[in-house]
């Protein structure tokens, strides 16, 4: 997976995790953001807030989840807004 930092317009900063499968036999992608992962996604996020004081307004955490289809059709993609929050366990 990877993290992304774009920023909304409005002062929002949102950091998004993506995840990708080829198949569901793992579970859904969303499924890999796992409780370990949840905790590293937002002490990053806090971190990185705290060293951009410019950056005012709030932020959250999105999780982008991509199957990939059969060959030749597209895939399934599925955005799970304020996905990861501290009140997760």
């Amino acid at each position: 997976g990877s993290s992304e930092t774009p920023s909304e317009p409005g002062g929002l900063t949102v950091f998004v995790e993506v995840k990708t499968r080829s198949s569901t036999a793992f579970g859904n992608p969303e499924q890999a953001v796992t409780a370990s992962k949840r905790a590293h996604l937002l002490a990053a996020a806090q971190e990185f807030m705290r060293l951009h004081p410019e950056l005012e307004g709030g932020w959250r955490v999105d999780v982008i989840a991509i199957l990939r289809a059969r060959e030749g059709e597209p895939p399934e993609i599925c955005h799970f807004e304020n996905a990861v929050t501290a009140d997760q366990p």
